[in-house]
């Protein structure tokens, strides 16, 4: 009989009745609350932070893309010059990018492996400190 009345006891001590009967059901309710605010306030951290690294990765990539096509470019206008008119220089010239102070542009352009009517064009394109290189041979047509 002294077990039943003890278990009784423990059984309403626990309980949800007995908790607002004490009045300790507030305090529980604010610890739920601290951590639903811990919870959100670092879900809400982890969106900015992907919407941070996504941003820059645009920012990367519309460099990538604008550096890309200035070497297009200047690839085109080595093209369409004649291929006398090539330059044969052992080290790289810079070439003009129109109204840029981010982006710098070199040409190199040299014989490939000793043929006379095949020259190799490497055009760069940097900033900060990346870049962007195409490499193509122009062949002369006599």
């Amino acid at each position: 009989m002294l077990n039943k009345i003890s278990l009784r006891r423990i059984k309403s001590f626990l309980s949800l009745r007995g908790a607002k009967r004490r009045g300790n059901l507030s305090g529980f309710s604010l610890i739920e609350l601290m951590v639903a605010v811990v919870i959100l306030a670092m879900a809400i951290f982890g969106i900015f932070q992907a919407y941070s690294v996504g941003f820059m990765g645009m920012v990367d990539a519309r460099d990538v893309t604008v550096a890309t096509n200035y070497a297009r470019e200047e690839m085109e206008n080595l093209k369409n010059i004649s291929f006398d008119s090539l330059d044969n220089t052992d080290s790289p010239e810079f070439f003009i990018i129109p109204n840029q102070t981010k982006f710098s542009g070199t040409k190199n352009i040299e014989n490939s492996n000793g043929n006379a009517d095949l020259k190799k064009v490497t055009i760069t394109v940097s900033w900060e400190d990346k870049e962007v290189e195409l490499v193509t041979l122009i062949y002369d047509l006599k």
